[in-house]
């Protein structure tokens, strides 16, 4: 583990009045006690919050793999359609 290893843990009160504490999965070293930051959460899970920029950054990668899935789709297509011309020209 690295020295400078930081996973804040966040106070916070939910819309209905629920206290929270949780311990960000997201680490970093950036984080200082008695820092403000800005949470997410579903309000029916509220001890499943995560710091914005978490929520910002797991969107961010969904967009990523997402956007991939018509390169991989159209590849998968492509080499089954070379496979299958080669299979028609070695009969």
């Amino acid at each position: 583990m690295w020295e400078d290893e930081c996973r804040p843990t966040v106070h916070f009160t939910a819309t209905s009045g629920q206290e929270v504490d949780f311990v960000s999965s997201y680490t970093w070293g950036g984080f200082h006690k008695g820092n403000e930051v800005t949470v997410q959460y579903a309000p029916a899970r509220p001890q499943n919050a995560l710091i914005l920029f978490e929520a910002l950054w797991n969107d961010v990668v969904m967009m990523v793999a997402l956007s991939g899935l018509p390169f991989l789709v159209f590849g998968i297509c492509w080499v089954y359609s070379l496979l299958r011309k080669r299979s028609r020209g070695a009969s």
